[in-house]
C-alpha cells in the first residue's frame, strides 16, 4: 500500500535515494496517519510524515470553509520546518532521547487545497514504527513485541521502566522551560521517545501562525501537561493490565523526582496528586 499520493516525490527524494530498495519496503498504517515509516536496519526506521491519510481513501481532506486552513493527512510546510527546528535544537541539548530529522521536501504535486496550505514531507529516524495506540490497533502484536523486547521484564516491570524512563524526560525538559502541549498515546513510541514536536514550546521559537497560544499561560500549560502525562500512563496501565490507580501512578513518579526539581510547575503537580 506505498501507492500513495506522493510515492515519485518519496521515491525520488535525496534524503532517501539510493538508500531504500522500494521492492523490499514494509509499510505500516497506524493511528498517526499522515505518516509512513521504512525499515531501514534494527533499531532504525525512516518516518516520513504528511505523506497522506494513511486511513484513506480520501488521502487528504480539507475544511474549505474556515478561515484557517486545516488539511488532515497532510503536513503544512511552516510547521514542518518548524519541527526539525525544534528537534535539531532539542537534540543538541539532549542526546538519544528524540527522532532525528534528516530534512524537509516541499510538495510539487498540485492538490486541491487552499493557497495557504504548503504541504510538506519531514523525514526522520525513529528507534521504532510503534506508538503506545498501537498496542490496541492492528499492530498490536508486533508492538507488544517491540515493546516487551525494549523494556523486558512482566507487564509492571515493562511499565514501570517506561514510566521511569519517560518521566526523566519530561522533568528534563521542564528545567529549561520547556512544554509539549500535545501529549497522548499517540505521541510516545514504545521505545519511550517522545514524537511530534511541531508544537513544542520552546522560548524564542515562533508557533504556526494559526496557533495562538504561544507564550501565553505557560505555567498552567506545564500542570496540564503533567495531568495529560497520567492520563497516558493510566491508559498505558491498563492496555498492561495493570491496577493502577492515577494518584498511584502519580506516586510512582514521585519516587523519579529528584528533590531540586521537586519546585518545577511539572513536578509539583504530580506530587500534589500522589498525595490522594
Amino acid at each position: 500500500m506505498i501507492s500513495q499520493i506522493f510515492f515519485n516525490e518519496i521515491r525520488n527524494s535525496n534524503f532517501i535515494k539510493k538508500k531504500i530498495n522500494f521492492g523490499k519496503i514494509k509499510y505500516l498504517s497506524y493511528y498517526h496517519g499522515r505518516e509512513l515509516c521504512i525499515y531501514i536496519k534494527n533499531n532504525s526506521w525512516l518516518s516520513i510524515k504528511g505523506a497522506g491519510w494513511n486511513l484513506g481513501p480520501p488521502f487528504y481532506y480539507h475544511l474549505k470553509k474556515i478561515n484557517d486552513p486545516m488539511c488532515f493527512g497532510l503536513l503544512d510546510y511552516y510547521n514542518a520546518k518548524r519541527e526539525e527546528k525544534i528537534t535539531n535544537f532539542l537534540n543538541k541539548k539532549f542526546k538519544n532521547l528524540f527522532p532525528i530529522v534528516l530534512g524537509v521536501l516541499k510538495i510539487k504535486k498540485k492538490l486541491d487545497i487552499s493557497e495557504k496550505f504548503k504541504p510538506a514531507l519531514i523525514f526522520r529516524t525513529v528507534t521504532t514504527p510503534y506508538r503506545l495506540i498501537d498496542l490496541l490497533l492492528k499492530n498490536k502484536r508486533n508492538a507488544f513485541k517491540d515493546l516487551k523486547k525494549k523494556f523486558q521484564g512482566n507487564n509492571n516491570n515493562i511499565f514501570l521502566s517506561f514510566l521511569k524512563k519517560t518521566v526523566k524526560t519530561l522533568i528534563l525538559y521542564h528545567k529549561f522551560g520547556y512544554v509539549h502541549d500535545n501529549i497522548d498515546l499517540g505521541n510516545f513510541n514504545v521505545h519511550g521517545q517522545l514524537l511530534d514536536l511541531e508544537l513544542f514550546y520552546v522560548s524564542g521559537v515562533k508557533y504556526p501562525n494559526r496557533f495562538y497560544r504561544a507564550n501565553s499561560n505557560l505555567n498552567h500549560r506545564k500542570q496540564k501537561e503533567a495531568i495529560l502525562y497520567l492520563e497516558v500512563m493510566y491508559k498505558f496501565s491498563e492496555i498492561m493490565g495493570l491496577n493502577y490507580s492515577i494518584s498511584e501512578i502519580a506516586k510512582q513518579c514521585k519516587v523519579n523526582i529528584k528533590k531540586k526539581d521537586s519546585l518545577l510547575s511539572f513536578s509539583r503537580t504530580l506530587i500534589n496528586i500522589s498525595n490522594y
